[in-house]
């Protein structure tokens, strides 16, 4: 049946200190689905979508409620945007800017699970929606490699905060970006991880894959493990904004590629540490790229299993000063270099910027 507009698992307003459930099937076609109210306080809540149309948002949790832990599982039919957390009440000034936002946290962790046939408009998010939505956790799988979806997935909120970890895993479909950090949409609600953050990702295409998004901040430890040799890059990865625990970083490639025929890898920016596991990476084709593009304070990137290095890598870095280390490793392969459009000098395992001192 068709309800034009909003379906509350936990009524629309009051309290239930036990479970709150949402069952869409058949041909359901709804305007909005929360897993908890509009306000008051919910225990839990758990949304199950099979089949259907949802013609704006699922939101786990409540509006402007609190709830201590929601689990939503969506394997088919079509919704715009998901979230896995609550939403905020938001006030927009009359320009449009944001005024003050309230509730719509939830207190625990928010487990969300997007697979099957699945068509998504809009953005997949394993948090909140407005500032105020934070959420305890997040655990999101996402395999839309029979389903639709080319926009951006992000394992935390739009823009409320994570106090704890962020866990995604992604094996299938096509997207536009996937961050482990919220987006932070608007300046004075930042999307903060507050733990760490762990993206692991195979058989999909992507744009840019992020620690976290421009402007979101990981307090706690980032990384990123690209697996099989069949994920396919648009653009980067990255650590993400100028906020992110750089020190903290790791990007591992496991079982990617092989000697003679190695994995082709995009810009890989800012991160300081890299793992080859079982794995045989070469430089992207493209005239454009730059192997890695390092950050002052990632200095030296550090690569654990170097003779899976094939190729020539070429560096950039921002704020170059001489004598800096920018590459160590544990083994080149012979034939393999690294090169810089100034001079380097190899040191022990290190690679330096400039000439061999005197």
């Amino acid at each position: 049946g068709t309800v034009q507009y909003t379906v509350w698992g936990g009524g629309e307003d009051g309290s239930v200190t036990g479970e709150c459930k949402v069952h869409l099937s058949g041909s359901a076609s709804v305007g909005w689905v929360y897993g908890g109210g509009r306000t008051g306080s919910y225990g839990s809540t758990i949304i199950i979508m099979e089949e259907g149309t949802v013609d704006n948002d699922i939101v786990g949790g409540s509006f402007s409620g609190t709830c201590g832990g929601t689990d939503v599982a969506i394997s088919g039919g079509s919704v715009y945007n998901i979230y896995g957390g609550g939403e905020g009440d938001r006030v927009d000034n009359p320009q449009g800017a944001v005024v003050s936002c309230t509730g719509g946290e939830v207190t625990g962790l928010c487990k969300l699970s997007v697979t099957g046939t699945t068509h998504v408009g809009g953005s997949i998010n394993g948090g909140g929606k407005n500032g105020s939505a934070h959420v305890g956790a997040t655990d999101v799988f996402v395999d839309l490699s029979s389903g639709t979806f080319g926009n951006v997935l992000s394992g935390a909120g739009r823009s409320g905060h994570v106090n704890g970890d962020v866990k995604l895993t992604v094996t299938g479909g096509d997207f536009a970006g996937i961050f482990g950090g919220g987006s932070s949409l608007f300046p004075i609600f930042e999307g903060d991880v507050k733990g760490n953050v762990e993206i692991s990702v195979r058989d999909i295409t992507v744009g840019n894959l992020d620690i976290v998004i421009s402007a979101g901040q990981l307090k706690g430890s980032g990384k990123i493990t690209i697996e099989g040799g069949n994920v396919r890059f648009n653009n980067s990865v990255n650590i993400g904004g100028d906020k992110a625990n750089i020190l903290n970083c790791t990007l591992v490639f496991k079982d990617c590629g092989n000697v003679s025929s190695p994995y082709e890898i995009p810009t890989i920016r800012s991160f300081s540490f890299m793992k080859l596991d079982n794995s045989y990476i070469t430089p992207s084709k493209s005239s454009q790229n730059r192997s890695f593009s390092l950050a002052q304070l990632s200095c030296p990137l550090i690569i654990e299993g170097g003779k899976g290095l094939i190729g020539d890598f070429l560096i950039s870095l921002d704020q170059p000063r001489l004598n800096d280390e920018l590459i160590r490793t544990d083994g080149l392969p012979a034939g393999s270099s690294f090169s810089y459009d100034g001079p380097l000098y190899k040191a022990g395992n290190g690679y330096r910027l400039g000439r061999i001192p005197a």
